[in-house]
C-alpha cells in the first residue's frame, strides 16, 4: 500500500483498470440480460433462455451428412458444450431425418444425464419445427421451448435481415425487426451452428479424400497407409517426397514405391 511515489501511481492505476474493466463486464452482461429477456418476451417463451442449443446439418450431394450443435449460456458462446455428429441412419439429402436423428441422440443422453437447455432452436421453417417438436414429444420432452428460424431464401450469407421465428403452438411466424437485438442473438446461434457444420462436413470430405486416394494403391493396406501419413502428412506430400524419403517409413519397400508412383503420379526421385 504504497503512499507516494512511482510505486503509489502504479497502483492507482491497476484501481483505475481494474474498476473500468468491471463496469464495462457489467455492461455487456446487461446487453446480454436484455437480449434475452427480449427474446423471451417476443417469442412468449415458457422459460428465460438461458442456456440456447441450435442446430444445423450439412451435406455435398448427399455424402458425408453430419450436424452439429452449439451452445450459448448467458448470450455467449459455450464451446465446451458444442456437440459434433457423423449422421448414420438418415438417407442422403434428408433433412428431415437427419434433424430426426441428431436431436434424438441428442436428448436421450441429455435426458439421462439431466442435462437439457432451455430453448432449442432449429434452422429452417414450420416443417423442421413441427419434425423437432415430434422428436421431442417422443421423447417425453414438453416442457423445453423449442423454435425455428427462417432466413430470407433459406440462405446465410444475406447479412441482416427480417428472419421469421416459428414457435411451437403459434399459427404465424414472429418476424422480428432488423435492428432487434433478441434478432441479432438469434442470427449469431444460428449462424455459429452453420459454420461449425460446414467446417465439419469439408473435415469428413478431405479425409474420405485421402482414405480413397491411398486406398486404391496395391499392397498398401491400413497400416501402411497410417505410418505414411503420420510420416508426411498428407497424400500431396506423399507424391512429392523422393522414393528415398519414402523408404525411410518403416514397413514401406521399393514394390510400394513403385504402386504409390503408379496410382499417384510420377514425380521427381
Amino acid at each position: 500500500t504504497p503512499q507516494k511515489g512511482e510505486k503509489k501511481r502504479l497502483v492507482d492505476m491497476a484501481h483505475s483498470n481494474a474498476k473500468a474493466s468491471y463496469t464495462r463486464d457489467k455492461d455487456a452482461t446487461a446487453v446480454r440480460e436484455k437480449m434475452l429477456m427480449e427474446l423471451q418476451e417476443r417469442l412468449r417463451l415458457r422459460s428465460y433462455p438461458r442456456r440456447i442449443e441450435c442446430f444445423d446439418n450439412a451435406h455435398m450431394q448427399g455424402s458425408e451428412p453430419v450436424a452439429a450443435m452449439v451452445a450459448f449460456t448467458d448470450g455467449e458462446k459455450d464451446s465446451k458444450r458444442y456437440r459434433l455428429y457423423k449422421l448414420k441412419a438418415t438417407d442422403p439429402g434428408d433433412d428431415y431425418g437427419a434433424m430426426r436423428e441428431v436431436l434424438g441422440r441428442r436428448y436421450r443422453k441429455a435426458q439421462e444425464e439431466n442435462n437439457l437447455p432451455d430453448l432449442i432452436v432449429v434452422d429452417g421453417g414450420k416443417g423442421q419445427l413441427n419434425a423437432a417438436v415430434k422428436v421431442l414429444g417422443e421423447l417425453g420432452i414438453v416442457t423445453i421451448d423449442v423454435i425455428s428460424l427462417a432466413k430470407e431464401e433459406g440462405r446465410h450469407d444475406k447479412g441482416i435481415t427480417a428472419e421469421r421465428v416459428f414457435v411451437r403452438e403459434v399459427k404465424d411466424a414472429v418476424v422480428l425487426k432488423k435492428t432487434s437485438p433478441a434478432l441479432f442473438l438469434l442470427q449469431k446461434i444460428r449462424d455459429e451452428a452453420h459454420r461449425s457444420a460446414i467446417t465439419f462436413h469439408r473435415k469428413q470430405r478431405g479425409k474420405r479424400t485421402v482414405k480413397s486416394a491411398l486406398d486404391a494403391v496395391p499392397g498398401i493396406g491400413p497400416k501402411k497407409r497410417q505410418k505414411l501419413l503420420k510420416h508426411f502428412g498428407s497424400v500431396k506430400r506423399i507424391k512429392a517426397a523422393s522414393d528415398e524419403e519414402i523408404l525411410e517409413v518403416q514397413g514401406v519397400g521399393q514394390q510400394d514405391v513403385d504402386a504409390l508412383r503408379k496410382e499417384l503420379g510420377e514425380t521427381a526421385t
